[in-house]
């Protein structure tokens, strides 16, 4: 345990203290944050009082931005989504664009936000891709 400096100031020692420093989260760890606090209070308070949550969400928001941003590139080859398509009918590109990333979305936040297990093992990762019929 660290020991706690003080300092003074006037008559006063005041503590030398400094808060921990909350880590940028994308969506996806500030999403999943929101669920444990909502729906896992027990899994939240057990890593919040081991001070692992930070490195379990840092963990889950990585792991979700690769499986989006995989997902993304996946689905415009599936759908053949061209630059082409993009020219000469751009009202059908935003459809299709907004229709597959509503569709990554909803993947992502079923297989890492609402989800406890943990995804940390590639191989499930790429199990997934198998099973879907997306090739990895």
């Amino acid at each position: 345990m660290k020991k706690i400096t003080y300092s003074k100031l006037g008559d006063y020692y005041y503590p030398n203290l400094q808060a921990n420093e909350q880590p940028y989260l994308s969506k996806w760890g500030r999403a999943k944050l929101k669920y444990l606090k909502q729906n896992e209070q027990g899994l939240y308070t057990s890593l919040l009082l081991k001070n692992q949550l930070n490195e379990y969400l840092l963990d889950i928001d990585l792991e979700a931005n690769l499986m989006y941003d995989h997902l993304i590139k996946q689905l415009i080859i599936q759908h053949n989504i061209t630059e082409q398509l993009k020219q000469s009918n751009q009202m059908l590109w935003v459809k299709e664009m907004n229709m597959i990333s509503k569709i990554a979305e909803e993947i992502v936040l079923n297989k890492y936000i609402k989800s406890l297990r943990f995804f940390f093992n590639y191989s499930l990762f790429f199990i997934f891709f198998n099973n879907s019929g997306i090739s990895v």
